[in-house]
């Protein structure tokens, strides 16, 4: 994406997924949204579209490291199993909105499994799909592809892996996991011999993107590029204009500072970043300095800025024998197609972090699908209206023009933060 096109983009109405639960769309919206995807994939520069445009597929990796799991369980209750239970929980979660692509790592384990997983998609709207894909551990968002569409078509761009820094070995079957997905989806692939991570980055569709020094710029990835280098790698092969550069990510959190796990766009234009007012918490200052740098930024060509939404964190937690926090955060969630499923940790900041988000996805934004992008910037409309709460099955929905009708999903992530991710961590989205 060129600097121009960057530029038009920013602040355009975004297109909102359409299927799924409870979403009352017309159908001169969905063309709507269609045309617009349409025209932006069959650009010829690389196009990375944001996390809540239409989605063909969640991907997830089924759990088998015994090594990284079972040790993470209790006298009464296999590590393995506990995960295990949990990923069938979230299949369950994602099936109500979309489709999902199932990851295992033999023929044995697939056969051994398979009729534990089709039970899940049982009477489930949405498909179930199962791939031979060898792999070391869960965390696809990582090792897995970044799915752009060049020339129109979807493309896997391999970025190398080599686990955080070489901390997690062995990487070797994650490493290559990228292009055996490609192959499964017989769609176009791209090997870029540098490391990076799915969770490094955070875009906002329309050619800006945000990561952390403390990652990107970490001697035991690419020490022999420059900070310099690294944007344009990242510019050339995702299609980007600009990159927001925070210092840092969360204490404890063993991937080097992602951005995932503590400021997320949910539009264009709107970060939801995790905050804490505890002066002795150890992130207490560094996500200061964050939420003072995302309000200052502005657009190099709009002058446009950002809106910041503050999350508060979750109560800390600690593995046994840790005085190292757990990066426990809300900013971990998913898109799905009319929904967001999002961790919570059984402390008192849950309902708080679940009505800010519902209120941040039921703020009316501008519509301008039918004015020209370039004329329009950010910030120029502040309504405001309510969600919904409290559906009948215990969870929440968001309603409004822009975003109409977006349920929102709990899971418990008490038990995988133990292994040093969330649900974000664990999923790859696949766009349609």
């Amino acid at each position: 994406m060129n600097s121009s096109q960057g530029a038009a983009a920013f602040g355009a109405a975004q297109g909102v997924c359409e299927r799924g639960t409870g979403v009352d769309s017309s159908v001169n919206e969905d063309a709507e949204r269609a045309n617009n995807e349409e025209m932006r994939q069959s650009m010829p520069h690389p196009y990375y579209p944001p996390e809540w445009a239409l989605q063909s597929c969640v991907w997830l990796a089924y759990p088998h490291n015994l090594k990284e799991w079972s040790e993470r369980g209790s006298k009464s209750q296999c590590g393995l199993e506990l995960m295990r239970q949990f990923t069938d929980k979230l299949i369950a979660a994602v099936l109500d909105f979309q489709d999902l692509r199932l990851a295992f790592p033999s023929a044995e384990l697939m056969t051994e499994l398979r009729s534990r997983v089709e039970a899940i998609a049982t009477n489930k709207k949405y498909k179930l799909h199962l791939h031979l894909i060898p792999n070391n551990d869960i965390w696809i968002r990582d090792f897995g592809p970044f799915f752009v569409f060049k020339d129109g078509k979807k493309t896997s761009v391999d970025f190398a892996f080599n686990a955080w820094g070489e901390k997690f070995p062995p990487w070797d079957l994650d490493d290559v996991v990228p292009e055996l997905m490609a192959r499964e989806l017989n769609c176009g692939y791209e090997h870029v011999p540098m490391i990076l991570e799915g969770g490094s980055l955070e875009f906002n569709g329309a050619g800006v993107v945000m990561t952390t020094e403390q990652c990107l710029l970490n001697k035991n990835r690419n020490p022999q590029l420059s900070r310099e280098q690294i944007e344009e790698i990242i510019k050339t092969n995702l299609g980007q204009d600009h990159i927001i550069w925070l210092r840092r990510g969360l204490e404890g959190d063993h991937t080097d500072g992602h951005i995932d796990d503590f400021a997320r766009f949910i539009s264009e234009d709107t970060v939801l970043l995790c905050q804490t007012d505890d002066i002795n918490d150890p992130n207490y200052q560094h996500l200061r300095e964050s939420k003072r740098q995302l309000e200052n930024w502005r657009h190099p060509e709009t002058g446009a800025g950002l809106r910041v939404i503050t999350l508060p964190l979750p109560r800390q937690m600690f593995a046994d024998g840790v005085s190292e926090p757990l990066p426990c955060s809300y900013a971990n969630f998913i898109f799905v197609n009319g929904g967001l499923i999002v961790p919570v940790f059984n402390c008192p900041q849950d309902a708080e972090a679940i009505e800010i988000i519902t209120k941040s996805l039921s703020e009316k934004r501008p519509d301008a699908r039918h004015a020209s992008p370039s004329k329009r910037s950010l910030l120029d409309v502040n309504e405001h209206c309510e969600g919904e709460h409290n559906n009948a099955d215990g969870t929440f929905r968001t309603g409004s023009k822009a975003l109409p009708d977006r349920k929102i999903v709990t899971l418990d992530g008490s038990f995988l933060i133990e292994g040093g991710g969330g649900i974000h961590c664990m999923s790859k989205q696949e766009p349609a």
